[in-house]
């Protein structure tokens, strides 16, 4: 019984993800891939597989916090941030980068809830650059997003 519990709970996270594709835009153009082209790109997802195609690299797609890069990347890209100044990097979960390869803001994600709350109390501020702590949930059809931002001059939410 335990199994069958496992696997409805895993179907139930796999169309809860679907349905955060289709509320982005993305369209099924084979069973389980979606697209979106944006101005200077597209992101590929390979539901099947459990990953996300961006700017050439392949990213999982198995956790919640995962689905808040993705999120947070079409985001990004939709503002009109250009698809080669965001990087994906050991250090952040992302990263933002000026003409010259500067970074000038870096993201740490975290999932919705207690996990975020544990980031935001356990995250220490060195002073320098923006940083910021990012959440964000797909509830009831519509897309909640939570950050804080940590700059030199303040602490903004």
């Amino acid at each position: 019984m335990a199994n069958n519990a496992r696997v409805q709970d895993s179907m139930f996270i796999d169309m809860k993800y679907i349905v955060l594709y289709r509320k982005l835009g993305f369209r099924e153009i084979e069973p389980d891939i979606f697209v979106f082209n944006y101005k200077d790109m597209l992101i590929r997802i390979e539901a099947e597989e459990q990953r996300f195609i961006f700017n050439g690299a392949c990213y999982p797609l198995l956790t919640y916090k995962d689905m808040v890069k993705l999120e947070c990347i079409d985001r990004l890209l939709k503002k009109g941030y250009s698809s080669r100044c965001i990087g994906i990097i050991k250090e952040f979960d992302l990263i933002l980068r000026d003409a010259q390869g500067k970074i000038f803001t870096s993201f740490l994600f975290e999932e919705w809830g207690k996990k975020y709350g544990e980031l935001l109390s356990e995250f220490r501020y060195d002073g320098t650059g923006t940083v910021v702590l990012y959440t964000s949930q797909l509830a009831g059809g519509l897309i909640d997003y939570k950050s804080q931002i940590f700059t030199p001059n303040g602490v903004y939410d």
